[in-house]
């Protein structure tokens, strides 16, 4: 499991275009079937759906987007941080969190219309 991890960070750090977004879907998706620890991954796999559904079709990356972005990646950055180091649930309570609050204050500008 941590190689996949690893793997999911390092996607991380290629942005949330929608092919690299469907790369972390699938990798969120061999980790919960590989029995890695699945509240966390399973939200953070459904942030990152809620992303793809958001972005597809979207021409053009406004500055909005990219700090909504940015904050995304910082905060998912810190989870798989907390989760390759076994973090508990206390400790993945308040990314998690903060990783769902993310999404939901996305702008109204990050979608395809």
């Amino acid at each position: 499991m941590p190689v996949k991890l690893a793997a999911l960070k390092e996607a991380l750090r290629d942005g949330l275009h929608v092919d690299n977004l469907d790369r972390m879907i699938g990798l969120c998706t061999d980790l919960l079937n590989e029995g890695g620890p699945r509240v966390p991954l399973f939200v953070f796999r459904s942030c990152l759906q809620y992303l793809h559904y958001r972005k597809a079709d979207t021409p053009v990356v406004a500055g909005a987007i990219e700090s909504a972005d940015r904050k995304f990646v910082e905060t998912a950055s810190r989870l798989l941080d907390a989760l390759s180091g076994g973090g508990s649930g206390t400790d993945l309570l308040p990314l998690l969190d903060e990783l769902v609050g993310r999404v939901l204050s996305l702008p109204a500008s990050y979608s395809s219309g």
